[in-house]
């Protein structure tokens, strides 16, 4: 499975067409965990190893780059009260609370830029938060191996 992410702001970001920094910012460490909606989809890779990729152009028209592959975990965004944002209880795991503050700051970027991106908090709720539990950087290895002479 691949996971794409954004190599610039969206349009409707105050930064829109500027570098979003994700690709560095993975691979060091700074960005922990990705949001994406549709958490019925989402469920079924939990704990799976997938490779992080970015188009090098138009997103779907161009060709993707791999940069890193993770280990991933899924959880459900239950709700967003008072500064705490609730994770998804299941059978094999209880609630997880976080501070607001902290989960911004594990998406990788600055609280202004996270409100650019999701104005409206609330609207995370029964969205799918992906955690990266280990990264590393992809190894592109050639498919042909230099003929001996």
């Amino acid at each position: 499975m691949n996971l794409f992410f954004s190599t610039t702001f969206p349009a409707y970001h105050p930064r829109a067409g500027e570098s979003t920094g994700f690709t560095e910012n993975i691979l060091s460490r700074v960005k922990t965990h990705t949001i994406r909606l549709n958490y019925s989809w989402w469920w079924y890779f939990d704990g799976i190893v997938t490779f992080l990729c970015v188009w090098e152009g138009r997103p779907y028209w161009s060709k993707m780059r791999r940069f890193a592959t993770a280990k991933i975990r899924v959880e459900r965004i239950d709700e967003i009260t008072e500064g705490v944002v609730h994770f998804g209880k299941s059978e094999t795991q209880s609630q997880r609370l976080m501070s607001v503050e902290k989960f911004i700051q594990k998406d990788g970027l600055s609280e202004s830029d996270f409100n650019g991106w999701f104005p409206k908090l609330e609207s995370l709720t029964g969205c799918t938060c992906i955690s990266f539990d280990w990264v590393q950087p992809y190894l592109d290895i050639p498919n042909e191996f230099p003929k001996s002479k």
